[in-house]
């Protein structure tokens, strides 16, 4: 590590901030302190034995402004180099999964969890959570605004546009989007001369 960049104040900052978090949450939030920003608004919450996990080495992880993840009973597993835009939320009750190099536009949410509705005769807040883990491949890009819910599962190389809902298998070396979502075309691998 560069003592040069270590003395700069914002990095200087953020360091302290992973300090302060590290100190607060003990195990439930695994990360490498000179590996990862959060920037100053990010709000962290772990309970029920929930789990946040960051990879430890390879590229930075930068969480951005407004972002809020929570792992509510459930494991978030974050790859290298993985790029939060601002007021993204991630939500886990079981366990979700992202790949290294994976960028999230603003506004990204993520949830591994319903709300159960089932019956009337009881409150739908009462009714507890269906749960089914969630998995993104390496090198995923999400537009704006989507939101990916419980039980989908993103192969490596895709491309998701905006404001979009994602659910089920989106194949790898894709791009998606349309209404509803569907395949617009592939992505091919890149020649060499």
């Amino acid at each position: 590590m560069n003592l040069f960049k270590i003395l700069r104040p914002k990095f200087a900052l953020g360091l302290i901030r992973n300090i302060l978090l590290k100190i607060h949450f003990r195990d439930s939030l695994d990360i490498n302190i000179f590996r990862t920003y959060f920037a100053p608004s990010v709000k962290i919450h772990v309970s029920g034995g929930g789990k946040i996990k960051f990879a430890h080495s390879g590229k930075r992880i930068y969480v951005a402004d407004g972002c809020e993840l929570t792992a509510s009973g459930g494991i978030l597993n974050v790859g290298e180099g993985v790029f939060f835009n601002r007021n993204c939320t991630v939500v886990t009750h079981e366990n979700i999964f992202i790949g290294a190099h994976c960028m999230f536009g603003s506004g990204v949410c993520i949830f591994d969890s319903d709300h159960a509705f089932d019956r009337l005769d009881i409150p739908f807040s009462e009714q507890g959570y269906k749960r089914t883990a969630v998995s993104l491949g390496e090198n995923v890009w999400i537009g704006a605004n989507t939101v990916i819910t419980r039980g989908t599962q993103i192969c490596r190389n895709v491309v998701v546009g905006a404001n979009f809902l994602t659910k089920g298998t989106l194949d790898e070396a894709h791009v998606y989007g349309g209404n509803p979502l569907k395949m617009l075309r592939s992505i091919a691998p890149s020649q060499s001369n």
